[in-house]
């Protein structure tokens, strides 16, 4: 586990932030953090531990950030990224979330990308690469007669994932050796 301040330090290294400016940087990455509720997995005193997960997922919205995406779309992104849909259980009562498993088949050696996709009805949703869905025909039509299936993709924002969060596991690895 890491400290937000480590999480930051790594970062900044990755985006080659000059000495000077990492107050700044550490500060836009904390409130970042606040803003979006991203997920903390532990706490010592008053410092918060991030997994190797929740740091992934930090470092996903902090690139969407950079690009100013709006509050909303991140909002659907760090969503996305907490939820446990699309996911095999390991162990009876064990539930990782999306970014736990995106780290898990980082370290296996998976390439994906994350993708936020606004529909031209102007909201936001988010799918992984891997993400495979079999298609339920009764649960499509359900969707489409109560108006709830997803309207025609407008723009799509494409995270290169598994690269960014190899970046991420480097971190971790640093740590433990």
């Amino acid at each position: 586990m890491l400290t937000l301040t480590e999480l930051s330090s790594h970062f900044a290294c990755l985006d080659d932030i000059k000495e000077d400016d990492l107050p700044a940087y550490d500060k836009a990455l904390r409130n970042l953090t606040q803003r979006h509720n991203l997920p903390v997995a532990s706490q010592r005193g008053r410092v918060f531990l991030y997994s190797e997960g929740g740091a992934a997922a930090i470092r996903l919205a902090q690139i969407a950030s950079e690009f100013e995406l709006s509050r909303y779309a991140i909002g659907a992104l760090t969503s996305f990224m907490a939820s446990t849909h699309h996911i095999p259980r390991p162990k009876p009562g064990l539930q990782p979330n999306m970014m736990e498993e995106a780290a898990r088949r980082v370290r296996a050696g998976e390439t994906f990308n994350v993708n936020l996709i606004m529909s031209a009805d102007f909201q936001y949703r988010c799918e992984a690469d891997w993400v495979k869905e079999p298609v339920n025909e009764k649960v499509d039509i359900t969707l489409k007669q109560t108006g709830r299936d997803h309207a025609a993709e407008l723009a799509r924002f494409v995270l290169p994932a598994s690269r960014l969060i190899a970046d991420v596991c480097r971190a971790f690895e640093d740590q433990d050796g």
